[in-house]
């Protein structure tokens, strides 16, 4: 856990043991400096390079690079229907496997029919009034 400056009021008995533990004060300790597993460290200060709009400009150009092309609009994607050109023609392998699936699926029903006839009830469902 890291822990950096805290005022006297927010210090708890933990906090009072860490201090005797380390020789720290916790109220009394400088900007940027943390106590982290029993070693205190200073963090590092950041300077900006550069203007933020620059930065801004130059990022912002990066992220547009990435970014895929623009979709198409609804009437250009109308227009592509219409031509065709939208369509992808099927291999002889995918017309194969379809038909195959078919075939499959036609014998499933079938096997399904044949074994809903082999359920009958003998009593009704919901029975008539009692008396």
């Amino acid at each position: 856990m890291a822990y950096g400056k805290i005022p006297e009021s927010d210090k708890t008995p933990y906090h009072r043991r860490l201090e005797k533990q380390f020789n720290i004060d916790f109220s009394n300790m400088k900007p940027r400096t943390w106590l982290i597993e029993g070693q205190t460290i200073v963090s590092p200060e950041f300077k900006q390079q550069g203007k933020p709009y620059i930065i801004n400009r130059a990022l912002r150009a990066k992220y547009q690079q990435q970014q895929t092309q623009p979709k198409p609009s609804l009437t250009e994607r109308f227009k592509r229907w219409m031509d065709g050109k939208n369509f992808k023609q099927p291999t002889e392998e995918e017309i194969q496997d379809s038909e195959e699936q078919s075939e499959e699926d036609k014998e499933d029903e079938i096997e399904q029919a044949q074994g809903d006839g082999l359920m009958e009830f003998n009593e009704p469902m919901f029975p008539e009034e009692i008396e």
